[in-house]
């Protein structure tokens, strides 16, 4: 199963396609929640991106080229959080339900705060609503979520299974068969802010968080079967080539873990105009790890990091990083 975030490895490969990011994009509020709009007049002059699997940093220069203030809906969404994961091994970085990647922001180098806006998708049916008067926790990765389902009044949590958003198993943890439940629904998660762009004047937005990382236990490139299956995506989504295949195959598949990140970058293109500076650094973590992800011109610039630089970047795809971690 796989996750939409994650660091895996593959050496320092070439590589091929236009990179992906989790961008600020200009936004408005539209019946069923943020709708992301173009706008044309505040340009992003520039983006710096660090993505390692301890941290993510970007730092964004936006410059308003009418000559009237623009006051904008801006939005960062994260990846969604999909039920299907839930099985699959991945960090929630945070306690704070809805702040779970510890996620700040400056606007010119002073801290702000921002407004959390999550919704909860069922089937293509917005579901927060009857999540939240359940009582229910919003975010289907909740490493306690069985125990919280388990904790509602019985009538909320059978309206809930009955609605199909909880599915219910029986395990036995040692103590005779207990309940074990399931989510059924997706999260999409969007920090925002209400920001005034003044004509002519650069405005410096900086964001950090800590990724939710995801993974396998066992790599995937390790077995010849999956490969032959999961080619197309590998190749499709991490740029994966035959020597990235042979590197990973050398590894020890019982002392290797398959790490993603992903990192939405479609939202770049929704500004005025290209970005006039691109600049990406992937950092693999160690420099025994293995690396790959989708980019053009990307360099080594150092063990453990690799750099892609860009003039008037439109990005046309979200990034998606595979690292292979193998254990000393």
């Amino acid at each position: 199963m796989r996750l939409p975030l994650s660091l895996g490895a593959l050496a320092a490969l070439a590589l091929l396609a236009a990179p992906a990011s989790a961008n600020d994009t200009s936004a408005a509020l539209a019946a069923g929640g943020l709708k992301f709009e173009p706008n044309d007049s505040v340009a992003m002059v520039s983006e710096d991106l660090f993505v390692s699997m301890d941290q993510i940093r970007v730092c964004y220069v936006f410059r308003n080229q009418g000559r009237k203030p623009a006051t904008m809906l801006v939005a960062f969404p994260l990846p969604a959080m999909k039920a299907e994961m839930q099985e699959s091994p991945m960090n929630i970085p945070a306690a704070d339900e809805a702040n779970f990647v510890g996620f700040e922001t400056k606007v010119d180098g002073a801290r702000i705060t921002l407004r959390v806006d999550r919704k909860a998708t069922h089937k293509n049916r917005d579901v927060t609503g009857m999540l939240v008067a359940a009582g229910a926790p919003l975010n289907p990765l909740d490493p306690k979520f069985s125990d919280r389902i388990a904790a509602l009044p019985e009538a909320d949590r059978e309206k809930l299974i009955k609605a199909g958003l909880v599915g219910k198993d029986e395990i036995d943890q040692g103590k005779g068969w207990e309940p074990y439940y399931r989510p059924a629904w997706d999260m999409a998660t969007t920090y925002c802010r209400e920001q005034t762009f003044a004509p002519g004047k650069d405005v410096v937005v900086e964001h950090t968080y800590r990724p939710v990382v995801g993974g396998t236990v066992v790599p995937l490139l390790s077995s010849a079967e999956v490969w032959k299956t999961e080619k197309r995506r590998y190749k499709r989504d991490d740029c994966v080539d035959e020597a990235s295949e042979t590197a990973g195959r050398k590894l020890d598949a019982t002392r290797t873990q398959e790490r993603w990140i992903s990192y939405i970058l479609k939202t770049g293109a929704n500004w005025a105009g290209p970005i006039g500076d691109f600049r990406l650094v992937v950092d693999k973590g160690a420099a025994e790890n293995l690396v790959s992800f989708c980019g053009q011109g990307v360099k080594k610039i150092s063990p453990t990091q690799f750099e892609m630089v860009a003039k008037n970047f439109v990005p046309r795809r979200d990034l998606h990083i595979l690292i292979l971690t193998p254990e000393s």
